[in-house]
C-alpha cells in the first residue's frame, strides 16, 4: 500500500506548484479522492475523475444507475466514430446530472454529473465493448467528452515521452517502491516542462537547457512570473 499512498499524495503536491485556475483536471482512478476534488475546486478549476472498484460501493451504485438510465434512453449523450487502419471505434459519452439519489454526494466537492463512456471497437470483424465511468464537476457533455478524449491522448503521449526522452522503462528497480519513487519525479518534471517551459522547445531540449541554465530551471519550477 505504501507505493499507492505515495502516488496518491503526489497529485495534491503537484497541484500546489502550478496555476490550474480555469482548467479541467482529468485524473485516473487512483486520484479519485474527495480531498483532491476539494483542492481542485478551491483552486478554481474543474475535474473529471475516472471511477473504478477502489470506491466499490460508489462504483457499483453508479454503474447500476447509469446502465439503467442508458437502457431507457434517459441521458444526455453524444457519439463519435473513429476509423483507422481497419479499426472502427464508436464511443458514446453519456451524462446524468440527477444525483439526489447518490449517497455521499456532498462529500465530493461540486460533484455535478456522473458519466459513462461506452467504447465499441470493431477490428477485422471482431467486436469488443467496454464501459468506463467518471465523476465530474462539469455538466456539459461536449466539454466532458473532449476532456476525456484529450486525457487518453495525453496519457499515451506521456508514456511515449517518458519512455523515449527520460528512459523510464530502462530504469530497473529491485523494489516496487523504488520504481514508483523514480517514476513520480519524472512525471512531475514532465508536467512542469509542459506548463512552464518554452513552447518552442521540445521536451528533450527543455531538459537539456534546464541542466545548463539556472534561470530556466527556476522558470520551470516556479513559473514565468
Amino acid at each position: 500500500m505504501a507505493d499507492k499512498n505515495n502516488e496518491i499524495s503526489t497529485l495534491p503536491q503537484l497541484l500546489k506548484l502550478i496555476d490550474i485556475s480555469g482548467s479541467i483536471v482529468t485524473a485516473d482512478a487512483i486520484y479519485c479522492q474527495k480531498d483532491i476534488s476539494k483542492q481542485i475546486i478551491k483552486a478554481k478549476a474543474k475535474y473529471i475523475f475516472a471511477l473504478k472498484q477502489n470506491h466499490k460501493t460508489l462504483y457499483e451504485d453508479i454503474v447500476l444507475w447509469l446502465n439503467s438510465k442508458l437502457n431507457n434512453n434517459n441521458m444526455t449523450s453524444i457519439q463519435t466514430v473513429e476509423k483507422d487502419h481497419g479499426r472502427i471505434e464508436t464511443r458514446c459519452y453519456a451524462t446524468s446530472t440527477q444525483l439526489d439519489w447518490l449517497s455521499g454526494k456532498d462529500d465530493w466537492t461540486n460533484l455535478h454529473a456522473v458519466v459513462m463512456v461506452e467504447s465499441i471497437r470493431d477490428v477485422k470483424d471482431k467486436v469488443t465493448t467496454e464501459r468506463r465511468y467518471y465523476l465530474s464537476s462539469l455538466t456539459d457533455v461536449n466539454m466532458i467528452a473532449d476532456a476525456i478524449r484529450n486525457h487518453w491522448s495525453i496519457e499515451n503521449s506521456q508514456h511515449w515521452v517518458l519512455d523515449v526522452i527520460f528512459s523510464e522503462d530502462d530504469q530497473k528497480s529491485l523494489e516496487r517502491n523504488e520504481k514508483t519513487n523514480k517514476a513520480l519525479p519524472t512525471r512531475t518534471a514532465l508536467n512542469l516542462i509542459r506548463v512552464n517551459g518554452d513552447a518552442k522547445l521540445s521536451v528533450k531540449r527543455s531538459k537539456m537547457r534546464a541542466s545548463q541554465n539556472k534561470s530556466y530551471l527556476e522558470q520551470l519550477l516556479f513559473g514565468k512570473g
